[in-house]
C-alpha cells in the first residue's frame, strides 16, 4: 500500500464515534471542533469542554493525593523502625550482666543457686541524652588557655651556606677513564 500525498485523511471525532453517533456525524469533523465535547458538563470540576478522563483539575488532585499517601506510608514505616530500635535498645539496656570478673564463662562450677545468681545481675542503664537546646542552656564552664609557649635564643652557630655545585662535575665519563 502507497501513501500519496495527494489523499485526504478524512477527518474523525473519537468522542462522538464512541458515544455511538452515526458515520455521518463523526466523520465531518475532528475533536478538536466537536460540539457535543464543547457542551459535555465534567463531573468533576463542572466545567464544560472535557470528561472526567481529562480533567486536568482531577489530574494535580489525584498526583497531590498519592504524594500525601506516599508520605504517610514512609513516616508510617520511619515510626515503626523507630520503635523497633528503641525497644530493641530497652531490651539490651535491661539484660542481665554478669560482673564478677572477666573470666567467669570459664568457671566449671555447678552452681546454680538463686544467691549467686542474685549477687551477678546488675541493671545498665543509659545515660541521658541532651538536646541541642538543653545542651546551650547549660552554663559554659571556663576554659583555661595554656600559658604561649617562648622560644630561647638559639646559642648555636649560624649554619653555613650551601654551595652548589654542578653534577657535571662529579661525574666522570668513560672516555676519561680509558687513558
Amino acid at each position: 500500500m502507497s501513501y500519496s500525498y495527494n489523499s485526504r485523511v478524512q477527518p474523525l471525532c473519537t468522542f462522538c464515534k464512541n458515544a455511538g453517533k452515526s458515520i455521518n456525524e463523526y466523520s465531518t469533523h475532528t475533536i478538536k471542533c466537536c460540539n457535543a465535547l464543547r457542551n459535555t458538563l465534567c463531573k468533576y470540576c463542572q466545567h464544560y469542554g472535557h470528561t472526567i478522563k481529562y480533567c486536568e483539575i482531577k489530574q494535580r488532585d489525584d498526583v497531590r493525593q498519592e504524594k500525601q499517601i506516599r508520605l504517610q506510608e514512609e513516616n508510617q514505616k520511619k515510626e515503626q523502625r523507630r520503635e523497633r530500635f528503641l525497644d530493641t535498645k530497652k531490651q539490651s539496656s535491661l539484660q542481665p550482666v554478669a560482673k564478677k570478673s572477666a573470666f567467669i564463662c570459664l568457671d566449671d562450677s555447678d552452681e546454680d543457686t538463686d544467691a549467686s545468681k542474685s549477687n551477678m545481675i546488675i541493671r545498665i542503664e543509659q545515660p541521658v541524652k541532651l538536646t541541642f537546646a538543653q545542651t546551650l542552656a547549660k552554663a559554659p564552664e571556663p576554659v583555661i588557655m595554656p600559658a604561649p609557649i617562648t622560644r630561647k635564643a638559639s646559642t648555636s652557630p649560624v649554619p653555613k651556606k650551601k654551595v652548589y655545585t654542578n653534577w657535571a662535575d662529579d661525574e666522570s665519563s668513560s672516555d676519561e677513564d680509558e687513558d
